[in-house]
């Protein structure tokens, strides 16, 4: 049953997230939203515990953000054959072939290395246990409370969405957050063809995996480590810096909210 939720719910949540701010940022394809996501459940997290002293007040945030695609939907009395229309994209497509290739990957998976024990795993049951930031006095964190809390704070939100704490569930949040920034470089066409999207998707991702694993010689792509995710994202800010024709709305603020990692 929890293989079961851990798959549906983080989809769910990203899918509807995703789409949600594509209603909110007019004209915004889902792939280019799909990074902010994250990004943005994270921040709204870390803002909750900051003002609230609770993270319970950003997931319920996060939740209700998600919920506009639905009612988005049922207010508008979408047929099926209109959600197909409209949101049966190449980039959803995309998206979900990635995600089951990571979500098969990282099955039954589990910390490696000495610093996921000994902090960056603890991070996130510190934050779960206290319901506050670890850097606290009563939290059992004994080393690195200065690191900031943005990526813990996002492997959080995502063992909460996948039904509770488990190592494979954080290992999973940064695979699919890198994802989600390779996918948003995809410039799909409008006519929806799964085969060959799924086949650009796969090669891509292949590409991508390989290009890691040349340079990653610690094999860190494997572990909750930061290194690999901030490169992504220093990657993702450039491709934007460079892309100047295609800036809107949503690039900048996906670029000021980067600032804060």
């Amino acid at each position: 049953m929890s293989y079961i939720v851990s798959f549906i719910l983080p989809l769910l949540y990203i899918v509807f997230y995703t789409y949600s701010l594509t209603i909110l940022f007019k004209k915004i394809k889902f792939e280019h939203a799909l990074p902010l996501t994250l990004i943005l459940s994270a921040i709204i997290m870390y803002i909750s515990l900051y003002l609230f002293k609770t993270i319970y007040f950003g997931l319920g945030l996060n939740v209700g953000l998600c919920l506009i695609f639905p009612i988005h939907l049922i207010k508008n009395k979408y047929s099926l054959k209109d959600i197909k229309k409209e949101y049966l994209t190449n980039g959803l497509i995309s998206f979900i072939f990635i995600y089951i290739v990571i979500y098969l990957y990282d099955l039954n998976r589990y910390y490696t290395r000495w610093d996921e024990l000994s902090h960056w795993g603890k991070m996130v049951k510190e934050i779960i246990r206290l319901d506050n930031f670890y850097s606290i006095d009563t939290s059992h964190l004994l080393v690195h409370k200065d690191y900031p809390p943005i990526f813990p704070l996002m492997e959080t939100l995502y063992t909460f969405i996948s039904g509770g704490f488990k190592e494979t569930y954080l290992i999973r949040c940064i695979h699919v957050f890198e994802a989600s920034i390779i996918l948003s470089i995809f410039n799909h066409d409008k006519k929806v063809d799964i085969k060959n999207t799924v086949l650009k998707t796969l090669l891509v991702f292949i590409f991508m995996c390989l290009l890691t694993f040349l340079f990653d010689s610690e094999v860190f792509i494997n572990s909750i480590y930061t290194d690999i995710p901030l490169s992504f994202l220093v990657g993702y800010i450039l491709f934007y810096i460079f892309r100047k024709n295609k800036y809107d709305s949503i690039f900048f603020i996906t670029i000021s909210i980067l600032f804060i990692f």
